[in-house]
């Protein structure tokens, strides 16, 4: 699928704006269940739900050998009907595969999970019943998979949608009926809303004909699957190294600064959701489906740049200017000592936008081995400039370190995209990048000034970024 600039422009922000939105929506949700669970739960309920959860994305990140993510180009090069309608059987027979080995794996697990939980196999059973929703979590992977492979934006916002609102609605009951005894319940019937949500929405395509056999299902999805196994490999190396550094901060000061380093991370993490998810969901496909084509892809990675800036330099400006106030709303007035943490990890949003636009190349063209190099690298990495800046700079180094972290990865990746691959992007995405970080260093400084000053730099920034846009999709 080719486009003009201004129809693909057009094309990036209309996912920009869906799956923005979803996402939004989804933490509003995310909340609300949250809320309720702490009033009708207790600090009590609050823990078995984080601990049955972390065990729930544990298991599916392990056992699913980020299959999402390795498979959607076998479905966006898909050429034919039919050899499309051949790739989603044999991503399907992989996905049940995969879900019943990680249900038998969660299942012998149990009494051990159990154990290293909770001190004891009491919840064994508790555990077990989890293997039911590792099992439903492949399944409903594998129609995703479909789903964003040809590029069915709508489809796939639509069921992340009504997903995440079935889900809340028949688990907050729950918590009202059942009390504590409503967490293995309340998991499972949510798993249960999401998967009919994504089977609503799935694209259901003819069987093959003939259908691959055993041996050519194996031999078909091993590209996939290998794939899959290296991005899993580098999610490992990115956990570990989160671990490794909390670990450190724990020892090298005190459970209270985790806590604060935690909320930082998760506010930069939901506040930049709106914008990596489509570059996630919709940008990757498309992608794929021209990576052979240098010209192409010089074009598609710097529509998605401009766009990503032209998104991001209000974002940033408008979360500068009111940055106290959003850490109280999340958190409390507590909190507001990772404020100067927060300005200073913004630099690194724009940086992390591009170095994603790029990075997508390498999974793209099915780079296993250099992803897993750029991301070992991203963690090493991740920890030295975290240890470095927090020592001398304390809570404001995590901002510091963030913003140097995302530079070192861009210089990683774009070795691979400019020297190894040989792609280019076009001037006018150089300079958009430019004038962005530009605008956030003076929206940056403005904080010292007043609060007036730095509204005023997000009403200017929001004002060329709209202008722009409008010109952009012409």
């Amino acid at each position: 699928m080719s486009f003009e600039k201004g129809n693909l422009n057009r094309h990036i922000l209309k996912a920009l704006g869906i799956f923005g939105g979803v996402q939004s929506v989804s933490i509003i949700i995310s909340f609300i269940r949250n809320k309720f669970a702490a009033v009708l739960l207790g600090t009590e309920g609050i823990g078995l739900l984080a601990i049955f959860n972390n065990a729930i994305d544990l298991l599916t990140s392990t056992t699913q050998l980020s299959i999402r993510q390795a498979a959607v180009p076998d479905v966006a090069k898909s050429e034919t009907p039919e050899r499309l309608n051949r790739i989603a059987y044999v991503i399907m027979r992989w996905a049940w595969v995969l879900g019943l080995i990680g249900a038998f794996i969660t299942i012998i697990a149990s009494p051990w999970l159990s154990e290293y939980s909770f001190g004891n196999k009491d919840y064994t059973l508790h555990f077990c019943a989890i293997s039911a929703i590792i099992f439903l979590a492949s399944i409903q992977t594998g129609w995703q998979i479909i789903i964003q492979g040809v590029e069915d934006m709508s489809s796939l916002a639509k069921s992340q949608l009504w997903g995440a609102v079935t889900g809340a609605v028949v688990s907050i009951p729950m918590y009202f009926i059942l009390g504590l005894a409503s967490i293995i319940p309340s998991l499972l019937a949510y798993a249960v809303a999401t998967a009919l949500s994504t089977s609503y929405y799935r694209k259901r395509l003819p069987a093959p004909s003939p259908k691959p056999t055993q041996k050519e299902t194996l031999s078909e999805g091993l590209g996939f699957i290998r794939l899959g196994f290296y991005m899993t490999a580098s999610v490992f190396a990115t956990l570990l190294a989160s671990y490794l550094y909390i670990g450190w901060l724990n020892s090298a000061a005190s459970i209270e600064e985790v806590g604060l380093f935690n909320a930082g991370n998760t506010i930069i993490n939901r506040y930049t959701t709106l914008i990596f998810a489509a570059i996630g969901y919709e940008y990757y496909p498309r992608l794929s489906r021209i990576i052979n084509s240098a010209t192409e892809v010089k074009t598609n990675v710097s529509s998605e740049i401009n766009m990503a800036m032209l998104v991001i330099m209000p974002m940033i400006c408008i979360y500068l200017a009111f940055n106290d106030l959003i850490i109280t709303i999340l958190y409390s007035s507590d909190f507001t000592e990772i404020s100067a943490y927060m300005k200073w990890a913004m630099p690194g949003v724009i940086l992390k936008a591009v170095s994603w636009c790029m990075a997508f190349t390498i999974l793209a063209r099915g780079e296993g081995v250099h992803y897993i190099i750029t991301e070992t690298l991203s963690s090493v990495v991740y920890i030295l400039t975290h240890i470095f800046f927090y020592k001398f700079y304390g809570i404001d180094g995590w901002g510091y370190a963030y913003a140097a972290w995302y530079a070192a990865y861009l210089l990683i990746i774009g070795y691979f995209y400019f020297v190894k691959y040989k792609y280019k992007v076009t001037s006018d995405s150089v300079k958009l990048m430019l004038l962005t970080a530009a605008v956030t260093a003076v929206a940056v400084s403005s904080t010292y000034i007043s609060q007036a000053a730095t509204i005023i730099v997000a009403i200017i920034a929001s004002a060329y970024s709209i202008v722009k846009l409008r010109k952009e999709i012409k």
